[in-house]
């Protein structure tokens, strides 16, 4: 059964905070477990997306904070 977009979102998100969590503990994880683990490691978009965030990770922690910058100076 094709899963849907809020079904493939909702499974990449749980994949990257899986993956946060276990970077957060000092954890080893390999990514491959954790896919299957959550039944992903066939789905293309899934793994596209989640390689895409983790390969970028840097710059979108950088647009994420100029973000919340601009966002708390705009409520001040």
């Amino acid at each position: 059964m094709k899963k849907t977009r809020s079904e493939l979102r909702e499974n990449i998100m749980t994949i990257l905070y899986q993956i946060n969590v276990y970077r957060s503990e000092n954890m080893e994880y390999e990514l491959e477990s954790v896919l299957e683990e959550n039944k992903a490691n066939e789905d293309k978009f899934i793994l596209e997306i989640v390689n895409g965030v983790l390969n970028h990770e840097s710059e979108l922690d950088e647009l994420i904070n100029l973000e919340s910058l601009s966002i708390n100076l705009t409520f001040k």
